[in-house]
């Protein structure tokens, strides 16, 4: 089956990735700006029928390497509605026999037979969302779950067959040190003995209940200088138990077990985004859904794509993500592709600022490639503006 012309990602038989957009939650966390929400009745009903004409609509040969549930919640589907919107991917696909195939989970929503259900399914990896390691730091955060919740989570996957289990935590919370965080993180890995841990540091977004709470005075963010030190005793304290910092917020035991899917998103890979608000890439077009679940549905129950916009990159600004990205890696960028597919030569152009951020230690130069050290990826965004074409 080929690709309908309107669907914006052509087949040319190379693999892509999946990502699928679940918008809701049981509740909306305080600090939270995406896409979720509560759902009314028969929400979540008319969401499985729209993602499924989604599904039907945007199909391609091209074979699925990487398959990702995201939200929002997707566990708060349940798993009979988790699994019907999988067995319409395996119809509608071509998966290839080693996929990644990811779900993140909401601790409150793991089971035994939930873990059982979406695992026979043929979900290989689980992001459950763990948060924090202390029942007060959850009950800042809004989360429905304990610390003992999340425990027993993790203990009915690993029943389940789970082998590949990442944890995210959020970090740099009000009142948390370096010192908070090493604790935290140790008793983490000692309790859950991860594969893989996103540690994100908590954001302050606009529009949310966090940023109000902020705006009157009633939560003190950490300051630059707490959060740069939060930064450097997680990468340290994580690198000591055994695990790659391969991101500025990734953290892997193996090469192998780091998420191939994201990774795909660092590296400017094309994927395949389906629901409200997703977006898709293929070089250089991306284009975007919906972020209205309302409309989504609507134009799904015409078989109208819910298409909301898209652009076509210029080489200067598909530098400028490469860069950017590149920079939160430990792998950095590439300068050939840079001078091939973007028509920028890097050591032309910005060659005094790439020494400067050399001799600052910053980056180092190796064969082809830039390489940010630890201190260079602690201020990747601000490097990445120094650097940029």
């Amino acid at each position: 089956m080929t690709t309908p012309s309107h669907a914006g990602i052509p087949s040319d038989g190379e693999s892509i990735g999946l990502y699928l957009h679940v918008p809701f939650c049981k509740s909306k966390c305080p600090y939270c700006d995406f896409c979720s929400h509560a759902p009314e009745s028969g929400a979540m009903g008319r969401y499985v029928h729209a993602l499924d004409a989604e599904i039907r609509l945007r199909t391609t040969d091209r074979p699925l390497r990487t398959i990702y549930f995201g939200g929002g919640t997707p566990s708060f589907l349940g798993s009979e509605r988790l699994c019907r919107i999988i067995e319409s991917v395996r119809r509608a696909f071509d998966i290839q026999a080693d996929c990644e195939f990811t779900v993140e989970a909401n601790s409150a929503d793991v089971t035994a037979e939930w873990s059982v259900a979406v695992h026979e399914a043929g979900v290989n990896r689980l992001s459950l969302g763990v948060q924090g390691l202390r029942d007060e730091d959850l009950w800042f955060l809004g989360r429905r779950h304990t610390v003992a919740d999340a425990v027993a989570a993790a203990q009915y996957a690993r029943a389940a067959g789970f082998e590949n289990l990442g944890i995210d935590i959020i970090i740099g919370l009000p009142g948390h040190t370096a010192d908070t965080t090493r604790d935290i993180l140790t008793e983490a890995v000692a309790a859950f003995e991860p594969e893989h841990l996103s540690c994100y540091q908590l954001t302050c977004a606009a529009g949310t209940p966090l940023y109000d709470a902020v705006e009157r005075g009633e939560v003190v963010m950490p300051d630059a200088e707490t959060q740069a030190e939060v930064f450097m005793a997680t990468h340290r304290t994580l690198e000591e138990l055994g695990y790659e910092g391969y991101e500025v917020s990734n953290f892997a035991r193996t090469r192998a077990l780091r998420s191939r899917h994201n990774l795909a998103y660092w590296t400017g890979r094309d994927y395949l985004g389906l629901g409200p608000s997703a977006h898709s890439f293929q070089s250089p077009v991306r284009l975007w859904n919906t972020p209205s679940f309302s409309r989504y549905c609507e134009l799904l129950e015409q078989d109208v794509l819910p298409a909301a916009g898209e652009e076509r990159l210029t080489g200067l600004q598909r530098a400028a993500e490469i860069i950017m990205l590149g920079l939160r890696t430990r792998d950095g960028f590439s300068l050939e592709t840079l001078r091939l597919d973007c028509d920028v030569d890097l050591l032309v152009e910005k060659g005094n600022a790439l020494r400067h951020a050399e001799s600052e230690g910053l980056l180092h130069h190796e064969a082809d490639r830039i390489l940010p050290t630890l201190q260079g990826m602690a201020v990747a965004d601000g490097l990445a503006v120094h650097l940029t074409p």
